[in-house]
């Protein structure tokens, strides 16, 4: 399945919260979890990040900077979620059980192609959180009506327990890897952001069924190192080349699975094609 991500339109949406005080046992940053189908609905499934982001207060380059905790969620395969009700949205859910609760606008990704047997990706994030997140803290999507602002039942959920923190295998982990935020790695990440569809495809089209025949591997962006980026057509050319090396995993329980360079053209369009995949390496699978 082909698609296309406009996921930039989430850097933007309204919260909601309300505070009290505890504290229980923090989960590591940055960690993530798979959000289960509260409704048995087929193939529904979703990721949340639980990762501290650094912020300048301004825009201004002298501005000091603040730390903050950030909630971020990718579901896809979900219905309309009107098929829940008098719902027109979704929205992103958390909480610190008689704590604090955020909830958040989510945004439908545009596909490319859409898949023949319906659901669709949402994703949203909210990256204000002052408090300590804990391993208690829960995260759902849930369908909710703009209008009224009345929130649905869950749909996806799981608490932050099995929150698994976002290593990379020693074995892997390049010798400088950057550790700061900055401009250049902010739109590293919206590329990535937008490339992540049609890696997917083509890295699902060479690992299953020729690897694994129980899955097809999935990418993150923050699984990917990018080597090279090139202009085919001289200055300002609109035909560009992007090279990366990419770790995809598993899927549920986030192990990667192998290593793969590939090369992009990106074009006007725009249209994104792959003119070079190789296959580095294959990780033990599972691991012991």
């Amino acid at each position: 399945m082909l698609k296309f991500s406009t996921a930039l339109l989430a850097l933007f949406f309204s919260c909601i919260g309300v505070a009290h005080a505890q504290t229980t046992t923090e989960v590591s940053y940055p960690c993530s979890v798979v959000l289960h189908s509260v409704k048995s609905i087929s193939s529904a499934q979703g990721t949340a990040l639980i990762t501290k982001v650094k912020k300048p207060y301004t825009s201004s380059p002298s501005s000091p900077i603040r730390e903050r905790q950030s909630v971020g969620i990718y579901a896809d395969w979900l219905p309309s979620p009107s098929s829940f009700g008098h719902y027109d949205q979704y929205e992103g859910f958390s909480q610190i059980p008689g704590e604090i609760s955020w909830r958040f606008k989510m945004y439908p990704v545009k596909e490319h192609n859409l898949s023949w047997f319906g659901g669709n990706p949402w994703v949203g994030k909210f990256d204000e959180i002052s408090a300590k997140i804990p391993k208690n803290a829960i995260v759902e999507v849930r369908p909710s009506n703009s209008k009224t602002e009345k929130l649905g039942p869950a749909i996806l959920q799981n608490t932050l327990q099995g929150c698994k923190p976002c290593t990379a295998p020693t074995s892997s982990v390049p010798a400088a890897k950057q550790t700061q935020d900055s401009e250049k790695l902010r739109l590293q990440d919206m590329l990535m952001n937008m490339l992540t569809p049609y890696i997917r495809e083509d890295l699902q089209k060479y690992y299953y069924p020729k690897i694994f025949k129980d899955f097809g591997p999935q990418v993150s962006p923050w699984n990917i190192e990018v080597i090279e980026t090139r202009r085919v057509n001289g200055f300002r050319g609109l035909l560009l080349e992007i090279t990366f090396e990419i770790e995809p995993y598993d899927g549920e329980h986030h192990v990667r699975v192998g290593k793969d360079r590939m090369t992009y053209l990106v074009t006007f369009g725009p249209t994104v094609k792959l003119i070079n995949h190789t296959h580095l390496k294959i990780y033990k699978y599972p691991p012991e």
